[in-house]
């Protein structure tokens, strides 16, 4: 079976996300939804087409085997994050389901606040973290 993946960031990092999918896709994986593909629908965009978008990315976030979200990230992503830890609790820690948490520039715990969802175990939620500064380093560590 195919396994999935759903990739939660930024748009500020969409060429680092466009990489790091193109290298799952080589290893034979499968996007679930590829946002960072499609025309932004934030600027201008009708209220309906926000909930369409909001529904694409929602489901792409659910239905991943992995959801590797790319920080520095904005809200979006960490609700998309949210999502996939949701699912994972409700299924009972479906093998092969996990929350990746990439943190390349390791900035997650810089600052006044920094987020302590990010400390969540994988033992209890399905979530890890992940400091890898580069791509391959990042590969390295997904599949090594």
């Amino acid at each position: 079976m195919t396994k999935t993946f759903y990739i939660a960031s930024a748009l500020a990092n969409a060429a680092l996300v466009e990489s790091l999918a193109i290298e799952l896709e080589k290893n034979g994986w499968h996007c679930t939804f590829a946002w960072w593909r499609e025309s932004n629908a934030k600027a201008g965009a009708t209220v309906e087409a926000q909930k369409k978008r909001a529904r694409q990315d929602a489901r792409g976030a659910a239905e991943a085997d992995w959801l590797i979200l790319v920080l520095p990230a904005r809200h979006g992503s960490h609700f998309e994050a949210g999502i996939s830890v949701g699912v994972t609790i409700a299924s009972g820690a479906r093998p092969g389901r996990r929350t990746i948490i990439w943190d390349p520039n390791g900035e997650s715990h810089d600052g006044d606040y920094p987020c302590v969802f990010h400390q969540l175990q994988f033992d209890l939620f399905g979530v890890q973290r992940c400091t890898a500064g580069t791509l391959n380093d990042f590969m390295q560590w997904l599949f090594g």
